[in-house]
């Protein structure tokens, strides 16, 4: 008799070991189905992050390149600009030197004294 209790309570031990091992896979596999999404999430997000630098990237040299075009554009206004101020300029000058010249002229013909020279 004592030997069919003692079975009896082996029996329960192996249950219990049982129940509580199959509840330990329980966990196991909530787990690993967690950790599967969690490497598709990782996965994923490196992905998106490789997609934004690749993005970013090509925005910068867009927005580089549209920054390079407006200051060449501008160089070239300003270079054009000097063009014009530097051919005014010769003009004036070229006007001024003919109204000089004409006026050093027209004093030729005025007669000079040699008092009024010092």
């Amino acid at each position: 008799m004592a030997l069919i209790q003692d079975l009896r309570e082996e029996m329960d031990r192996i249950k219990a070991t049982q129940m509580c091992m199959e509840g330990d896979i329980k966990k196991m596999k909530e787990s690993l189905a967690l950790m599967k999404k969690l490497q598709e999430d990782l996965k994923k997000l490196r992905q998106d992050a490789a997609r934004w630098k690749e993005e970013s990237s090509k925005e910068i040299s867009q927005q580089i390149e549209a920054l390079r075009q407006e200051t060449k554009q501008d160089l070239q206004k300003m270079g054009e600009q000097q063009e014009m101020r530097y051919t005014t300029l010769e003009q004036l000058v070229t006007e001024t030197a003919k109204k000089v010249d004409e006026q050093v002229r027209s004093w030729g013909s005025i007669p000079t004294t040699a008092g009024l020279v010092h």
